[in-house]
């Protein structure tokens, strides 16, 4: 039982927005998913990536976000229909570019790998140990998953600004994510999000040649 509860809030923890926004959504059926094969995204993920995608799945959602998944040589990426209306070109190409980094960086096999092990080192200590102690670990080892990911953010925010065309939509893009989320639901779990502050994705894009 303490191995199930210690799992249970581990992925809860680590992968809470992963598992609302693309698993629930991408494998819910009344959720409409349409293939997006959109000339301009696809060249500048290929051209400034090396990432070459046959689509992007878009995902019909009130909520802005976006995703990259896949396997080696078959990467997936994901984005909302609201992502897709709430930025112009040029904010789009930021989010193009942060996922795409993601795949190019092999971040996916990175998180992967890591859960495992973190998993693992956790089930070895929790085992024959009081409930409480299994609780605590979930909650350590979850958030110590959250660090390593935020490094990968960190990587792939440092990508897109330093090959955007205009290194400023970033910060423009950056803005209406933020507007969007301090109206969610989800916005007392922002410290427990892969994500990076908001105000580090504005020192990233003015290091990269802003002055917004």
């Amino acid at each position: 039982m303490n191995c199930f509860i210690f799992l249970i809030i581990f992925i809860l923890i680590a992968n809470w927005k992963q598992i609302i926004f693309f698993v629930v959504a991408y494998l819910r059926p009344k959720v409409k998913k349409t293939k997006l094969r959109d000339k301009w995204m696809l060249d500048v993920v290929k051209k400034k990536a090396g990432l070459k995608l046959k689509h992007i799945v878009v995902i019909e959602s009130d909520k802005m976000y976006g995703g990259m998944s896949g396997i080696p040589g078959r990467p997936l990426m994901m984005l909302s229909s609201q992502l897709l209306k709430t930025l112009n070109k040029e904010e789009q190409e930021y989010v193009l570019l942060h996922e795409a980094a993601h795949f190019k960086y092999y971040h996916p096999i990175i998180l992967a790998v890591s859960q495992i092990a973190l998993i693992l080192v956790g089930l070895y200590f929790v085992y024959r140990t009081p409930l409480s102690v299994a609780i605590l670990a979930g909650f350590l080892l979850g958030l110590m998953f959250i660090q390593i990911a935020r490094v990968t953010e960190r990587a792939a925010e440092n990508f897109a600004a330093s090959h955007m065309e205009n290194p400023k939509a970033m910060l423009s893009a950056v803005a209406k994510f933020n507007k969007r989320w301090k109206k969610s639901l989800y916005k007392p779990l922002k410290l427990i999000s892969w994500n990076v502050s908001y105000e580090e994705k504005h020192r990233i894009a003015k290091k990269a040649g802003c002055r917004g």
